[in-house]
């Protein structure tokens, strides 16, 4: 049975590191804007070795990510793999913990299928591979509640140490993780009155102690920073708040109806979030996922495992809280923000699964156990291709996706770097920026700064790069030169979304 369960954990590792890392800078195609943008800040680390708690600009950061993307950087060089092979590792180890903090409070099989489905996930591979400090929530998550649930079970001090190291560090990677703080209560509460009556509060307190003295520690470096700038606090949040926009209860119900609804109806519209308005569950995982929130409903009445049944309910309606409670422009629901309950989705998935196995060894002759067994096996191998093919194929493949990562302007990019001549750019991509960071006569301009064009590119067979095309701005470049543009072989690198053109300044003086 050992060696069965090694070769099973060594299938779900293979399976979970292919996924993220299999063709990792060509899927997606191009770059995410704000990995790009994430990207630049990171050289700019590197290059003044002024690495930060917090980046202000893009409505602020957490800069732990940025800064293991800097690490990354220096290791790989400047490729959008670069970006997202931090967060392809972080998928990585957030597998492998759900699968530990699963055992933690159930069994073996229901650890194991728990683990696959989010292996295989196409939800939690697509934010594995973006390069977006988002995927740190579900991790930090993860073996936070392991460690915490297993310091409680041992009453051991180092595990409360570790536990309190992620919470500290997940204050470090995403607004949403805050929501974190109205989970612990649900878990420290009960298990107080349990250490109570077994005579044993004083050192229930004090491991407390160490947990938050050590969290606090940790995430202090970014607490100071907010005390100092309180603005960079919510500044985003602010932004997005539903109740900060007009028809705020129409929206907020909007909001809580499409979130409930994520999983097997409507999802998240945005292409670089999710495969656009699709589901986030294929039809079949969503259907356990119900399944495994009915059972742990009936648990509740029913059974001794009321407080981590009560916590893994707490958990996914709390870490729902930052999608529902905000209402992007992009619209509802949010696939980003409610990261944190992609782990619990999946092992209430698992759950499910596990009392079907159960339902069906019980009441069939042993002769047919091993048939049911290899039906469940054969379900699961069907979900992971189901949710790959979806990913590299159905997805990757898309035109929509390639327009929304602006692969355009990443082949620009690189094909600019040929170039040895000035090169003006008119208006800022964050992703040709980030491909084109060490060469230094390229040049980028925000419409207001197109004046600036003339110090730079006033000479024949400079080039310009006009984004977002169109003949307007092509006559305002013109003018301000006093020379004509001439497209460069026709080159124009527009999908459908932002156009962007290529042209050389004419050796004819003035126009």
């Amino acid at each position: 049975m050992e060696r069965k369960k090694i070769v099973c954990l060594l299938f779900i590792l293979a399976i979970t590191i292919f996924f993220r890392v299999w063709k990792l800078g060509e899927i997606p195609p191009g770059v995410h804007p704000d990995a790009a943008r994430n990207g630049i800040d990171a050289l700019d680390a590197i290059k003044t070795n002024d690495y930060k708690v917090f980046y202000p600009e893009n409505f602020g950061r957490e800069g732990l990510f940025i800064n293991l993307t800097a690490l990354s950087l220096k290791i790989f060089g400047i490729y959008p793999f670069s970006l997202e092979i931090v967060s392809a590792i972080i998928g990585i180890l957030t597998v492998i913990g759900a699968y530990f903090l699963t055992k933690e409070f159930y069994n073996e099989r229901i650890a194991l299928i728990a683990s696959f489905l989010l292996a295989t996930s196409f939800w939690h591979v697509l934010f594995s591979r973006l390069g977006l400090r988002g995927i740190m929530v579900p991790f930090t998550l993860v073996f936070l509640f392991y460690f915490f649930l297993r310091g409680l079970k041992r009453e051991s001090a180092l595990d409360f140490l570790i536990a309190g190291v992620f919470l500290g560090l997940g204050f470090h990677t995403y607004p949403s993780f805050r929501m974190t703080i109205l989970i612990l209560p649900l878990l420290i509460i009960p298990y107080w009155k349990i250490y109570k009556e077994n005579k044993k509060l004083r050192k229930y307190i004090t491991l407390l102690f160490c947990f938050l003295f050590l969290a606090l520690i940790v995430a202090s470096p970014l607490i100071l920073y907010f005390l100092k700038n309180p603005e960079y606090f919510s500044t985003r949040a602010n932004d997005v708040f539903v109740f900060n926009q007009e028809n705020a209860f129409k929206k907020f119900l909007i909001s809580t109806i499409s979130h409930l609804g994520m999983f097997n109806i409507y999802g998240d519209p945005n292409w670089r979030h999710n495969f656009s308005e699709q589901p986030m569950l294929p039809c079949c995982v969503g259907v356990c996922f119900v399944g495994g929130i009915i059972t742990i409903i009936w648990r509740l009445f029913s059974q001794k495992e009321k407080l981590i049944n009560l916590f893994l309910l707490s958990w996914f309606l709390i870490m729902l809280l930052p999608g529902i409670l905000t209402f992007s422009p992009g619209g509802v629901p949010h696939a980003l923000r409610t990261l944190g309950v992609v782990p619990v989705v999946y092992i209430f998935a698992a759950i499910f699964l596990d009392f079907l196995i159960n339902f069906f060894l019980k009441n069939c002759e042993i002769k047919y156990q091993k048939i049911i067994l290899g039906f469940f096996l054969l379900f699961l191998i069907y979900v992971g291709a189901i949710e790959g093919k979806k990913y590299f194929y159905d997805w990757g493949q898309n035109p929509k996706v390639r327009e929304s990562f602006f692969e355009n302007f990443v082949n620009a990019a690189y094909y600019l770097k040929n170039f040895q001549n000035e090169i003006c750019v008119s208006d800022r991509a964050n992703e040709m920026e980030f491909i084109t960071y060490n060469n230094k006569n390229i040049h980028y301009f925000f419409p207001s700064e197109l004046q600036k064009i003339k110090n730079f590119c006033d000479k024949p067979k400079s080039i310009i790069v006009i984004i977002d095309y169109n003949l307007e701005r092509k006559v305002m470049v013109e003018n301000i030169l006093n020379r004509k543009l001439i497209q460069e072989e026709d080159l124009n690198f527009g999908l459908g979304g932002k156009t962007l053109k290529i042209f050389k300044v004419s050796d004819v003086n003035p126009i």
